[in-house]
């Protein structure tokens, strides 16, 4: 695929920057057009994918099941919901944004450039 080689022939030292330049990039001419600026987000089998040994097309298949039943049922399928189990998941992808935004991209930025995330985060 096009993304496959885009990604070999770059430097691996350019990775976390060539990211933020391209989201910058996008966010600057979607609003340019009057478009909503990009944001962290996930996609819906991020956490089924992360859960599970070996992801296969049923992750999506059951990630994606859970998101109609709550697309269809609504609040009724929340109320039912456990509590910690909600604040469980929102601190398991909270650090996951964490890890991904801030860890594994030490390496990559100068030690002033990592204090200044390390603030804004």
């Amino acid at each position: 695929p096009l993304t496959h080689s885009v990604t070999t022939t770059l430097p691996p030292s350019n990775d976390c920057h060539m990211a933020s330049m391209t989201r910058c990039a996008a966010s600057a001419a979607s609003g340019l057009v009057g478009g909503a600026v990009s944001y962290f987000g996930l996609s819906g089998s991020k956490l089924s994918a992360d859960a599970s040994p070996k992801p296969t097309r049923a992750t999506g298949i059951v990630a994606a099941c859970v998101s109609l039943l709550g697309f269809f049922a609504g609040g009724a399928v929340l109320q039912w919901t456990p509590r910690v189990l909600v604040g469980g998941i929102v601190i398991y992808l909270g650090a996951g944004f964490i890890l991904e935004g801030l860890w594994d991209c030490r390496h990559q930025l100068s030690k002033s450039e990592f204090i200044n995330v390390a603030v804004i985060v």
